[in-house]
């Protein structure tokens, strides 16, 4: 792999586990990004949770030395610590060394403008201290708003995402007051995006630790703080990890895997006004919906609060 010194980028983590094979599409995409080599990488592979994870996490380990070289410092972990704690853990690590960091798990394709476009949004809003992350995941195709103009949302994404130390010290891995989404509907229906996700139940699972999810944590955090992401038109980034071969599955309702445009796609604009557009937010809650399964899903969520609710009252009689 071949550095390129003609672009200011920003420092990138690359978290991986067991999945040599996904871990290699994402190296592959990495290193033709503008700009690949320019700035520190760190990989930090998880450790082994049984034996034959050892197996899988040695090819993974194969791969990071063989394809980055002297350009990566590769950190090994001694024993799994799990996808949550592993990226936190990393993350804060980063940012306290170098005060910003853009994050790339092992089962995304990144398209070529990804690390310009990310290095360039956190130059930009370094200071802007309602802005906590610059995503380079999008749920919609730049058609749906016609433009190539990167714009900001009420919420997080965890599919290539930056963020700088100061905007992280409002992570709450205790999420704080989660219990009010519980008493309060109009909270609920904010956090929950006007019924587009339900990601007050994702947390609910989380506090009740039946998942181990670092980012509806996160969400929470920025929620909280009245915080606001960039963007982009058209997503930098596919998700490959949707095959069931993850630690958190895949959902058969679901397709948020993205798409890449052509290679002409220019890198998009980003905003001076740090706001969210209405008639945008109303675009992407909308796409949000379709993409978690639209009124099947809705039907069968309705199903389950009933079968919860007749639970709730056999029990308490």
């Amino acid at each position: 792999m071949i550095k390129n010194k003609l672009y200011n980028i920003a420092p990138v983590a690359i978290f991986a586990y067991n999945r040599p094979d996904h871990f290699s599409k994402t190296i592959n995409s990495l290193s033709k990004c503008l700009g690949f080599g320019s700035g520190p990488i760190t990989v930090y592979i998880d450790g082994p949770k049984n034996s034959d994870d050892k197996t899988k996490i040695s090819r993974v380990k194969s791969l990071a030395h063989r394809c980055f070289g002297g350009l990566a410092e590769i950190k090994c972990r001694p024993s799994n610590m799990g996808l949550a704690q592993s990226i936190t853990k990393g993350v804060k690590e980063q940012l306290d060394r170098y005060g910003t960091v853009i994050v790339i798990e092992d089962d995304l394709t990144l398209d070529k403008k990804f690390l310009i476009f990310m290095s360039m949004a956190l130059n930009r809003y370094a200071n802007e201290d309602r802005v906590f992350q610059i995503s380079g995941y999008s749920y919609i195709s730049s058609n749906l708003l016609d433009s190539n103009n990167a714009f900001f949302l009420p919420l997080t994404t965890t599919w290539g995402w930056a963020t700088w130390s100061r905007a992280w010290k409002s992570y709450d891995h205790k999420a704080v007051n989660w219990h009010l989404l519980e008493e309060d509907y109009d909270l609920r229906n904010n956090f929950n995006l006007g019924g587009a996700y339900d990601y007050a139940t994702m947390l609910e699972k989380q506090m009740n630790k039946n998942i181990d999810s670092w980012g509806i944590r996160w969400y929470w955090s920025v929620f909280k703080k009245n915080g606001i992401v960039l963007f982009p038109p058209n997503s930098l980034v596919i998700n490959n990890g949707m095959d069931g071969t993850g630690s958190h599955g895949s959902g058969l309702l679901t397709n948020f895997r993205g798409t890449i445009k052509s290679e002409n796609f220019m890198t998009p604009n980003l905003p001076d006004a740090i706001n969210v557009n209405q008639s945008e937010f109303s675009i992407v809650k909308k796409a949000i919906w379709k993409q978690n399964g639209g009124y099947l899903r809705w039907i069968i969520d309705r199903v389950k609060i009933f079968a919860k609710f007749i639970k709730h009252l056999f029990t308490r009689n």
